[in-house]
């Protein structure tokens, strides 16, 4: 009897993988539309990046700008359209996991996950008010700093509250 449902456990097996290969490729095509989407959305230009980055080094938690890989990018509402009003910016710690300094001014993030126990610092720029705000300090595994998450959720109900204010003639349709 047992021998007999061997082929029938197989032919499962076999069926219950095509079924997550097909849902795996589904995610990946998805994930690589929603990248080229963003690619070809505008970018914060090198002067505004020069300004924040001015006012980025007087920021205890950032510092001196070349112990860090930076990442700059207009913010983008969960609707896909871009708020050229907000700069988003990710600082990832140089030394760790081959990262090396320097800017990158890229397009709005699409939603990447990151696993690696690197130093990290998240924000934004708003730019009618000229103001930075630190969203995130810390180890990115180990999570922020002890006190910091009331700070970092007061954040991203701030940052809600400025994507709603924003999302009128500063904004671009994708």
């Amino acid at each position: 009897m047992w021998r007999s449902l061997i082929p029938i456990a197989a032919c499962a097996l076999a069926s219950c993988h095509d079924a997550e290969s097909d849902r795996a490729r589904q995610i990946a095509q998805q994930r690589e539309e929603e990248w080229y989407q963003a690619a070809r959305q505008p970018r914060p230009s090198e002067q505004l990046v020069d300004h924040i980055e001015d006012m980025l080094k007087r920021e205890p938690c950032v510092g001196n700008l070349e112990r860090w890989s930076r990442f700059y990018a207009f913010n983008m509402f969960p609707e896909k359209t871009v708020d050229t009003g907000i700069v988003d910016f990710h600082f990832e710690g140089v030394g760790w996991l081959g990262i090396t300094p320097g800017r990158h001014i890229t397009f709005p993030d699409v939603g990447a996950t990151d696993a690696r126990d690197i130093r990290m610092v998240t924000g934004d720029y708003d730019v009618k008010e000229d103001r930075i705000r630190i969203g995130f300090c810390g180890s990115h595994v180990r999570g922020p700093e002890p006190g910091d998450m009331n700070n970092m959720n007061a954040y991203l109900d701030e940052l809600k509250r400025r994507r709603s204010a924003h999302q009128s003639p500063l904004s671009t349709q994708s």
